[in-house]
C-alpha cells in the first residue's frame, strides 16, 4: 500500500527540491519515489511514499521557485516495533539439544514474535562477573541466505570461565539488557 501525496503544486510541476524528514531529524527520501513523466522528465505527476516502511510521521515539503509547500504524512498501517530477546538454557539445561551443545539461545524479536532483526542497526556487548570483555563467548547467527539479519544469538557455557554474563543488545535506539548465568561453572576453570 502506498499513499499517494497529490495537490496542484504536486501534479505537473517543475520540481526543484523535495525534503523529508522523519520526527528524529533522520532523511526519509528512502521511502519516497518521485514519479516523472515519460515524455517530460522537468515535470512531476505523483510522489509515492511507501506506508510498508517502519515509520510514523514524515515531515514533506517540496520547494519550487522559493515556495515551499509542507505537509505532515501519518502512517496509518504503522506498528511500533518494540526490540525484545527471548533466552532458553540460561542458567538451566532445560531445552536437551540446547544443553547437549553447552549453549545458551537467544531468540531475537519484535513485538514478543520471534523476527529477523537487520545486522547494520544491531550491536552487541558482553561483559562478564569480573568486568571483562566476554563477547569472545557470544556467537551473532547471521540468516544463510540473508546475511544482513540475525535471528538468533548464541553464548557458550561449556568450558567457558564465566559465571554470569551482563549481555547488552542494541537494535537502533533500543536497549536490551539481559543477565546470563552459566549452569556449568565451576572455580576451577
Amino acid at each position: 500500500m502506498k499513499r499517494r501525496v497529490r495537490s496542484k503544486l504536486a501534479l505537473m510541476l517543475a520540481l526543484s527540491m523535495a525534503f523529508t524528514t522523519l520526527p528524529n531529524g533522520q532523511d526519509a527520501m528512502s521511502f519516497v519515489r518521485i514519479n516523472r513523466i515519460w515524455n517530460d522528465l522537468d515535470n512531476v505527476n505523483l510522489i509515492d511514499v511507501r506506508k510498508t516502511e517502519d515509520w510514523q510521521y514524515i515531515h514533506f515539503a517540496i520547494t519550487r521557485f522559493g515556495e515551499t509547500l509542507e505537509v505532515l504524512l501519518i502512517n496509518d498501517l504503522y506498528i511500533s516495533q518494540v526490540f525484545g530477546l527471548q533466552a532458553f538454557n540460561n542458567g538451566n539445561d532445560n531445552n536437551q539439544s540446547l544443553a547437549n551443545a553447552g549453549i545458551i539461545r537467544i531468540w531475537t524479536q519484535i513485538n514478543g514474535v520471534n523476527a529477523l532483526v537487520p545486522t547494520d542497526n544491531l550491536s552487541v556487548t558482553a561483559v562478564d562477573q569480573d568486568g571483562r570483555n566476554a563477547v569472545r563467548y557470544v556467537r551473532i547467527n547471521r540468516i544463510w541466505n540473508a546475511p544482513e539479519n540475525v535471528n538468533l544469538i548464541d553464548v557458550t557455557k561449556v568450558g567457558a570461565g564465566w559465571e554470569t554474563i551482563n549481555l547488552t543488545v542494541t537494535l537502533g535506539s533500543q536497549v536490551v539488557e539481559l543477565p546470563l548465568i552459566n549452569n556449568r561453572f565451576t572455580q576451577e576453570q
